[in-house]
């Protein structure tokens, strides 16, 4: 696994989406790193790192991101894990399977809590796409189909980052997200939980409603953030109100739910 690192201060560990890098949160690293050490992998599989086992599902990545956690320079104390959408799923498992290095889990939009009931969200291929201008205007769609709520937030560095990711994609995590795959790992979760949406997600088909009493079942103080004018990508289209509301439940043990 390759990671990357911006700041001091406690641990804090970001995990990116499905067809992602780290470069999901390149909007996040840098005011985040003012008050921690912000560690950000390439999960296996995507941007820079490695290629999982064939058949590797969501524990064995997990397993995987945990080891790199294990090793990471100069770490004394578990740390705060924060995973959005896909990385949601792979930061739930691991807390789950390793206690002793998470001692908080935010969960980002993150797939796999059966909202959706394998529906597919309408986004159109890609690779066969011979013309550039063509396979352009494919990731534009799926971004606005997918990632971002508002026109003008699907700008030129979105469209780089989401090209850019696609080619380097080698795992597939549609499935797992469309699935009920973090209900029972999240059961397990020792750590305190908290939630950050985007008021316009569509990964939460409608049902945004129910995602704090899921993560209440298992932390019944759970914090939940909804952020407004945003769709799942919310630490990219809102990032100065996701930074902030992050910070926030990073300074006490529990968040307060909120909208803003």
């Amino acid at each position: 696994m390759v990671w990357r690192r911006w700041g001091s201060g406690p641990p804090l560990v970001l995990l990116h989406g499905g067809t992602g890098s780290w470069t999901h949160w390149i909007r996040n690293v840098l005011p985040l790193g003012q008050h921690h050490s912000v560690w950000v992998p390439d999960m296996p599989g995507y941007g820079d790192s490695s290629t999982p086992a064939k058949g590797s599902r969501v524990p064995e990545i997990a397993a995987i991101v945990a080891q790199g956690i294990e090793r990471l320079p100069g770490r004394a104390e578990a740390v705060r894990l924060v995973g959005f959408s896909f990385g949601g799923l792979v930061a739930g498992t691991l807390a789950a399977n390793f206690p002793r290095l998470v001692s908080r889990l935010i969960l980002v939009g993150a797939g796999g809590l059966g909202l959706r009931g394998g529906e597919k969200l309408p986004l159109v291929a890609w690779r066969h796409l011979k013309d550039d201008a063509a396979r352009l205007e494919a990731h534009r769609h799926n971004l606005a189909n997918l990632m971002l709520w508002s026109e003008p937030a699907i700008d030129a560095l979105a469209l780089e980052i989401q090209s850019s990711n696609a080619l380097r994609s080698r795992i597939n995590s549609g499935p797992f997200s469309r699935g009920e795959v973090l209900l029972e790992p999240l059961s397990r979760v020792t750590a305190s939980i908290d939630g950050i949406w985007g008021r316009h997600d569509p990964t939460a088909a409608g049902r945004l409603a129910e995602v704090a009493p899921i993560l209440r079942r298992t932390d019944p103080d759970a914090g939940f953030e909804v952020i407004e004018d945003a769709g799942h990508w919310v630490n990219y289209e809102r990032a100065e109100a996701f930074n902030a509301r992050l910070l926030d439940l990073l300074a006490t043990r529990r968040g307060q739910s909120a909208t803003g």
